[in-house]
C-alpha cells in the first residue's frame, strides 16, 4: 500500500500546516502552492479541522476546478456550507459534498462500492464487468470499448479521492481498489435512502427482500434465505452478490430458489458451493448478464438459454465440460474457468 493511501486512511487530526501540505500534495503533487492561493488554501484546511480524510476529499473536489483564486473561494464557500456541523459529522458531510460534485453517471458507480464488505480489496476487472452488467457504462464513443470507458470512470473516482488504489499492475493500471470505511458507510446510507441497493450482514428480514440489488453475508448456509424467498421478492431482485469470507459454505436448495429469481442480471454466488450443476439448471435466468459460481461440476452441454450473458466465471472442483454452443453466445465478452475442457458432442453436430 502506498504512502498516499496510508495518509488517506489515517483518521487522526493534524496540524494546519500538515493539512496544507497534504492538500498541496493531493492537488499539485510535487509543486508548490501558487502565491495567490496561499491565504485561501489556509482557510480551506482550517475548516477541515485537521482530518486527513476530509482534506483528501476536498482536494478531490478542487482538482476538478480551474486553478484560479475565484474557484478556490467557491470551494471554500461550499466547504463552509456543508461542514457547518459537529466534529463527528465531518466525514459524512464532506462525502456528501464530494458526491454532489460527481457527474450523474459516476454516482451509481460509487454507490455500488457498498455491495462489497468493509476493507475489501476489489479486483478492478470484476468491478468493471459488474458496472457494465448493471448498465452504468453508457454512451460509449465510437470505436471505444466499454471496458475502456469503465476504466475512465474508475480513474475519475480515484482522482476525486473517493476510491483508493490499493495495487497496480506492471503497466500502472489499477489491479485492486477499495474505499475508506467512511466512504463505504456513506454509500450504504445513501443507497438505502435512494433504494439503490441493500447490504445485509447477518440475519435476513422480510423487508430486506424488496430491493433490486442485494449483497448478503451469511454466518451459516443459505437455507434460511431460501425459506424466506417468496413471490414478492423475485419481482424486485436483479442483482445478488454473496460476500462470505474464509471457507466457502455449502448450499443445497439452489435449484428451488433459482426459479424465484427470474429477473436476475447479476449473480455472484462464488462464496457457496453448489454441488453439480448443468445448463438446464440456469435456464430460468434468461436476463442474466454476469454470473460467478463455485460448483463441484458444471456441465455446459446443449444449446444456451442465456442470450444476454456477458461475463461467466466458474470455479469448479471437477472438470467442466464445455460444448461448442457455449461460444455461440453473441454477447459473451469475459470468460474465466478452472478445470475446463472443450469437447464436441452430439448436441453440437
Amino acid at each position: 500500500m502506498s504512502n498516499a493511501i496510508l495518509i488517506f486512511i489515517s483518521f487522526h487530526s493534524s496540524h494546519p500546516e500538515e493539512s496544507r501540505e497534504l492538500l498541496q500534495k493531493k492537488v499539485f503533487q510535487n509543486k508548490a502552492f501558487p502565491p495567490e492561493l496561499h491565504d485561501v488554501s489556509l482557510d480551506v484546511v482550517r475548516r477541515c479541522k485537521g482530518l486527513p480524510l476530509v482534506v483528501a476529499l476536498v482536494a478531490g473536489i478542487i482538482k476538478k476546478k480551474k486553478m484560479e483564486r475565484s474557484c478556490w473561494h467557491e470551494v471554500k464557500k461550499a466547504v463552509f456550507s456543508y461542514l457547518d456541523c459537529e466534529f463527528e459529522d465531518y466525514s459524512r458531510a464532506t462525502m456528501q459534498l464530494s458526491y454532489d460534485n460527481l457527474p450523474d453517471y459516476l454516482r451509481p458507480c460509487l454507490l455500488y462500492m457498498g455491495m462489497f464488505p468493509e476493507d475489501e480489496r476489489i479486483p478492478v476487472s470484476k468491478l468493471i464487468c459488474l458496472w457494465i452488467a448493471e448498465g452504468f457504462v453508457q454512451d460509449v464513443e465510437s470505436g471505444r470499448l466499454m471496458e475502456e470507458t469503465a476504466e475512465g470512470y474508475l480513474m475519475d473516482l480515484t482522482s476525486s479521492n473517493v476510491v483508493m488504489v490499493s495495487r497496480t499492475r506492471y503497466n500502472d493500471k489499477v489491479k485492486y481498489c477499495q474505499v475508506h470505511d467512511a466512504v463505504l458507510h456513506f454509500c450504504l446510507e445513501r443507497s438505502r435512502e435512494e433504494k439503490f441497493m441493500l447490504a445485509v450482514r447477518g440475519n435476513i428480514q422480510p423487508s430486506d427482500l424488496k430491493e433490486s440489488r442485494v449483497s448478503f453475508s451469511f454466518s451459516n448456509d443459505l437455507s434460511k434465505f431460501a425459506s424466506k424467498m417468496r413471490k414478492p421478492f423475485h419481482q424486485h431482485l436483479k442483482s445478488l452478490i454473496t460476500t462470505n469470507r474464509g471457507e466457502s459454505l455449502y448450499w443445497n436448495p439452489f435449484s428451488q430458489v433459482i426459479n424465484l429469481m427470474r429477473l436476475l442480471k447479476v449473480f455472484d454466488l462464488s462464496s457457496h458451493k453448489l454441488g453439480r450443476l448443468s445448463l438446464a439448471t440456469m435456464k430460468p435466468l434468461i436476463h442474466l448478464k454476469y454470473v460467478i459460481l463455485f460448483t463441484d461440476k458444471f456441465d455446459f452441454n446443449g444449446k444456451s438459454h442465456l442470450p444476454h450473458l456477458e461475463t461467466s466465471i466458474l470455479k469448479c472442483l471437477m472438470r467442466t465440460r464445455l460444448s461448442a454452443n457455449f461460444w455461440k453466445m453473441k454477447k459473451l465478452r469475459h470468460v474465466e474457468f478452472t478445470k475446463a475442457c472443450f469437447f464436441l458432442g452430439k448436441a453440437d453436430l
